[in-house]
């Protein structure tokens, strides 16, 4: 009997550690940014799908609120299974924001096969954008993917997530309540 008792409370303790390690490695990861290399939006050109030049510019004159820069890539497993719900997060979205989805040396042919079978985004203004010539290692320092950055409107950096994300958990949502009218 005492026996069950240890391992109940030794399971118990391990549970309560894992919930409190989890909750702060989600706060580390949502905290503003302190002391970044990245404090603004760098200049940068992306191509877009269909071959044309997208200057990163051009989304801060359209008077948003918030540019949501998500790094990612087909042959990225992890990529690959958050990405749906980051579409999903973003159709949940009421507010002024830009969302740019860059795809990290792929291949379009590849990248619009895997786009069929995600959920669509409708009018929303997202923009499925290539990186074939580092840019995002050039201009952001990016070295893992998936990665994010939540830039304001004026080009100012608030947050950097590293690795995949939950993106469906409420402290995203809060994040980006300031951007929804």
């Amino acid at each position: 009997m005492i026996n069950r008792i240890i391992i109940a409370v030794i399971f118990l303790s391990g549970a309560l550690g894992y919930a409190w390690w989890s909750k702060k490695s989600l706060e580390s990861q949502l905290a503003p940014v302190g002391e970044s290399l990245l404090a603004v939006m760098p200049a940068a050109l992306f191509t877009t799908l269909e071959g044309d030049t997208f200057d990163l510019a051009q989304v801060k004159d359209q008077g948003t609120k918030a540019i949501l820069i998500h790094f990612w890539a087909t042959w990225c497993g992890p990529c690959e299974t958050e990405l749906p719900d980051l579409l999903n997060f973003i159709n949940e979205q009421n507010g002024d924001a830009v969302y740019l989805i860059v795809a990290i040396n792929d291949e379009v042919p590849k990248i619009k096969k895997f786009m069929n079978a995600l959920p669509k985004t409708g009018q929303k203004r997202v923009y499925w954008l290539l990186d074939n010539t580092q840019v995002h290692r050039q201009a952001f320092g990016t070295t893992k993917l998936p990665e994010s950055y939540l830039f304001s409107g004026s080009g100012q950096m608030l947050r950097k997530l590293v690795g995949p994300q939950e993106w469906l958990k409420p402290q995203f949502f809060d994040m980006f309540k300031p951007f929804n009218p």
